[in-house]
């Protein structure tokens, strides 16, 4: 199921929708009613499309304290009562209440009793109530040294209280999975906080320091020579670290069910593991095996047959929390190489896709300050992803609102360019759309830009902030912490920045500086770059706009 908010800058695309639709439930005495109230709740945050299995409907809810009243229910299909209750709790889970209430207080029309006390309900004059049931699933993805974000995942949602019934992995997902299962989050938070490469791997230049392209190259070389001899590096460092966090004790009390993939090597067989007495004498070596990124890491040989990475057929194991019937599961996908495995989700599960819009580096190569980086960014954005922070690259207080500064800048924008010139905002915004990387509608415009702004300036994504305090971070450039140890990818991203004058960034600071000696005064150089590159163009008068501001 997925819930989109429905904005009024958009209405162009769901209100001809909303007018063609009839209520499902008698909230109000008419359908022209309904369809009223549920535009005018788009203006407070209330409205939403709602879209699952290939249907449609519109819901008006408001969720505070836990408790989602639904106000409004609207389709342009008729369906069946039964259908249209499951949808109701199920759109209820999603938006993370723990109870649903359906008001039909404003409406003099029946209203389905006996169908309401059958699904659970209680009656309580015109409103029914009933606790929503959740059977919470953890899907943790495979990408080594990336592994540190799970932890950070793990830290929010014991913050959040989130009761996790079903738990399953893939390499380094396995091992964060069952030290999960086990409740043993200090210590997994003490192990990531300290893991190096050295801890891990067991090859000749394992301990040096990539600062540079010259070094991590060098060590790359090395452990690519010393795994294509020995047929893999061993990784007998962290089966040493392991040993002594495997609990079997801990395990077979353990309150979660917890599954694991690996790939059995002939045949590339995929090969679901759990823990049970035959698998009890070699557990740890399953969990190794499943962490075995072959031919880098060397095959662990149980019972006469060799294992590796389970990413080989499963990287992302939700199929594992589908079989054991979840209704809603947060799937952890730190982009480690592997396959993504196809499978169809049932429409009742409502899924949650976590991943980090940043680079979270090498996942071969381990670092404890990035390390704890990456751990820091899988907790603030969970916390996003449950509704208690907001942003996308960056972390805000649900406090925190941008949009004043925006529209004062749009304005003086159109001054300066000529209301003639102004590209129309559809089509700005689905550029803009681009460049962010993620859903932008007129209403959060000013978040989006202060976000692009902050990422020009390198500022520190692993902070949470308020409106004041990023707005001065961005004045002093507090930028984040510069990584001494970066991936391949970001040392040719870094070059890329740093010498291509096609970089975004590059276009951006050029037209910044023409823009400062230009003033109100566009030439036709200027609006002939607009054209071309708007959103850079918008992002270089905006942050002037912002020096400007501090300045006075």
């Amino acid at each position: 199921m997925k819930l989109t908010k429905l904005y009024l800058s958009e209405n162009q695309q769901w209100f001809p929708k909303l007018q063609a639709s009839q209520l499902l439930l008698p909230f109000y005495d008419s359908h022209a009613q309904g369809r009223k109230e549920l535009a005018l709740g788009a203006k407070k945050g209330e409205s939403y499309l709602v879209k699952n299995a290939g249907q449609r409907f519109f819901i008006q809810v408001e969720v505070a304290s836990g408790i989602c009243t639904v106000k409004n229910l609207l389709a342009t299909d008729l369906f069946s009562q039964q259908k249209i209750v499951v949808w109701l709790e199920q759109a209820a889970r999603a938006l993370f209440a723990k109870e649903i209430r359906l008001d039909f207080s404003k409406s003099q029309g029946t209203f389905w009793s006996e169908n309401l006390l059958a699904a659970g309900f209680q009656q309580n004059g015109q409103v029914f109530t009933k606790k929503i049931t959740v059977k919470w699933g953890l899907a943790f993805g495979g990408g080594g040294s990336h592994g540190a974000y799970q932890i950070g995942v793990w830290q929010a949602l014991r913050e959040l209280e989130l009761p996790i019934a079903v738990v399953s992995g893939t390499s380094v997902g396995a091992l964060n999975g069952a030290l999960f299962a086990q409740g043993d989050f200090e210590a997994a938070k003490e192990l990531w906080q300290d893991l190096a490469t050295a801890g891990v791997l067991q090859f000749p230049a394992a301990a040096e320091k990539t600062e540079t392209l010259q070094a991590l190259i060098a060590q790359i070389a090395s452990l690519t020579s010393h795994a294509l001899v020995h047929q893999g590096v061993s990784t007998a460092p962290l089966q040493k670290i392991l040993k002594g966090l495997v609990s079997h004790e801990k395990m077979a009390a353990k309150q979660v069910d917890f599954s694991f993939v690996t790939t059995r090597l002939r045949g590339l067989k995929e090969t679901v593991i759990t823990y049970q007495e035959t698998t009890q004498e070699e557990w740890l070596q399953w969990l190794l095996a499943s962490a075995s990124f072959f031919p880098a890491m060397a095959a662990q040989k149980i019972k006469g047959e060799a294992y590796i990475d389970g990413g080989y057929r499963n990287n992302l194991p939700v199929d594992l929390l589908y079989e054991k019937e979840v209704t809603d599961c947060l799937a952890v996908d730190v982009k480690g190489p592997g396959i993504t495995k196809i499978v169809t989700k049932p429409a009742a599960v409502n899924q949650l896709a976590l991943h980090s819009p940043w680079s979270l580096g090498s996942f071969l190569l381990f670092s404890p300050e990035r390390s704890q980086d990456n751990l820091q960014l899988g907790y603030l954005e969970t916390l996003k992803t449950f509704g208690r922070l907001q942003g996308y690259w960056y972390s805000f207080t649900l406090t925190s609102n941008f949009e004043e500064d925006w529209r004062k800048f749009y304005e003086k924008w159109q001054n300066w360019l000529g209301k003639e010139n102004i590209l129309p905002i559809d089509e700005m915004l689905k550029k803009l759309r681009k460049f962010y990387r993620k859903a932008v509608v007129w209403e959060n415009c000013g978040l989006v830009f202060y976000e692009l702004i902050g990422k020009l300036l390198a500022i520190d994504p692993t902070v949470v902030y308020n409106e004041s305090e990023f707005k001065a971070a961005l004045s002093r450039r507090e930028a984040g912490a510069v990584h001494s140890e970066l991936s391949l990818s970001e040392w040719l991203q870094k070059y890329y920045r740093e010498n291509s004058p096609l970089a975004e960034e590059k276009q951006i600071f050029w037209a910044y500086q023409q823009l400062q000696e230009q003033g109100t005064a566009w030439c036709n150089e200027l609006l002939t770059v607009y054209k071309l590159f708007p959103v850079q163009m918008m992002l270089a008068g905006f942050l002037l706009e912002i020096n400007q501001t501090e300045e006075g």
